[in-house]
């Protein structure tokens, strides 16, 4: 009998710490928000409408997240032996790409919650869902948050989750985060909207080389200063000034690349692709790079090797989709293409433009995705309107 009753307490002992166990468990796990910072407080917000579909990506872990972290460190320490021992992209999704398994059981829990699978990449799963289905599988609450144009009187509204968003626990380990939330914080000028898109897929055409033979300032009469106060200007007066020393000519191309090492070195950037990544669209940069080279006596862009690429946020390589037509992001846009032809003469130079409305954050981070996912150039340079301090941390979590 002593015996029994040992064991019986025994186990309705080993029955209360597997429960005290079980409660300690979290049955849910937090994942990055996408807010910047609280959300506005003038009463203004109200919940999204529960049948309003959004369009979200669930960015996948991958294996040995802390081994790819340490890999990483390691191949960028020159005093290392691993520095600059890259691994190929099939070798890295082999150590550190998501698994089938990895894969499948994120793919298995949002169709259980009722959101739509509509694509998977090596990164992340694309998704399509009501708010009333985001809210409840991230237990959240989709906000919508209206902004009126001061001049036209319009409103727009933009989105972000009130109180964070969270997975089951069990699959903590398996999502990094999850973007598409249009942020409050980023919310557009409803104003700028897209003009008419482009839709033609051919490279930028090499008539506009030789459409303008004669720089404009041969009839402008304005000339640059070597030094300041070299040349002066007509201005409307102003303190007591009715002229103003004109600006800098700057460095010339020569004297640029003389000063890096260009002009003595073996490497041109030849075999080569520079993206540039912007958020505007000149129709003549084309052109105005070659009168730029012309002009300062260098050779400009051979036929092909200055293309175009409108869309480059979402759709597939070469396709042209919407941008920011005839709203050229200058003087950013010129400033690096011509700049990329200075550094690399040989290389080929992409300009890769993406929405300007909407997301802006997300928009820029869908195009460095797409030249990832399909290796659309080999180096990439950006000249963005939005700082570092406003990504949220579940953009640079799905950068």
């Amino acid at each position: 009998m002593a015996a029994l009753v040992a064991a019986v307490a025994a186990l309705l002992l080993t029955g209360t710490v597997t429960a005290a166990a079980d409660a300690d468990t979290p049955s849910r796990v937090t994942v990055p928000d996408p807010n910047l910072g609280p959300a506005p407080s003038d009463g203004t917000a109200s919940p999204a409408g529960p049948q309003l579909t959004m369009a979200l990506r669930v960015y996948l872990s991958g294996q040995n997240p802390q081994a790819e972290a340490a890999a990483a460190l390691a191949v960028s320490d020159p005093r290392g032996p691993a520095y600059a021992r890259y691994l190929t992209p099939d070798r890295y999704q082999q150590a550190f790409g998501p698994s089938a398994a990895q894969v499948d059981e994120v793919s298995d829990w949002l169709t259980s919650e009722g959101i739509k699978i509509t694509a998977t990449s090596q990164h992340y799963i694309t998704v399509s869902a009501t708010v009333a289905r985001v809210d409840a599988a991230l237990d959240t609450q989709i906000t919508a948050y209206p902004y009126t144009n001061p001049v036209t009187g319009k409103t727009s509204y933009s989105y972000a989750d009130v109180g964070g968003f969270s997975v089951p626990a069990a699959l903590g380990n398996d999502i990094t985060t999850i973007t598409g939330f249009e942020q409050w914080a980023q919310a557009q000028d409803p104003g700028r909207i897209l003009s008419t898109p482009r839709t033609n897929a051919t490279p930028a055409s090499t008539d506009r080389a030789t459409a303008v033979t004669r720089p404009a300032d041969a009839t402008s009469g304005f000339r640059c200063s070597q030094y300041w106060g070299q040349h002066t200007t007509p201005i409307p007066a102003a303190f007591g000034h009715t002229s103003a020393p004109t600006e800098l000519c700057g460095y010339t191309v020569s004297q640029l690349r003389s000063a890096y090492g260009i002009s003595a070195s073996p490497y041109t950037g030849k075999g080569a692709t520079i993206a540039v990544v912007l958020d505007g669209y000149s129709p003549t940069m084309l052109a105005d790079a070659n009168r730029f080279f012309a002009g300062q006596g260098v050779p400009g862009f051979a036929p092909g090797q200055y293309t175009e690429d409108m869309g480059g946020d979402s759709e597939p390589a070469g396709a042209l989709g919407a941008s920011c037509d005839n709203e050229p992001d200058q003087p950013e846009e010129a400033l690096d293409v011509e700049t990329a032809h200075i550094a690399a003469p040989d290389a080929h130079v992409v300009y890769m433009g993406t929405d300007c409305a909407g997301d802006v954050e997300q928009n820029f981070l869908d195009t460095m995705t797409n030249i990832v996912d399909h290796h659309l150039a080999d180096v990439v340079t950006d000249s963005y309107s939005i700082g570092e301090s406003q990504f949220s941390p579940a953009a640079g979590a799905g950068a």
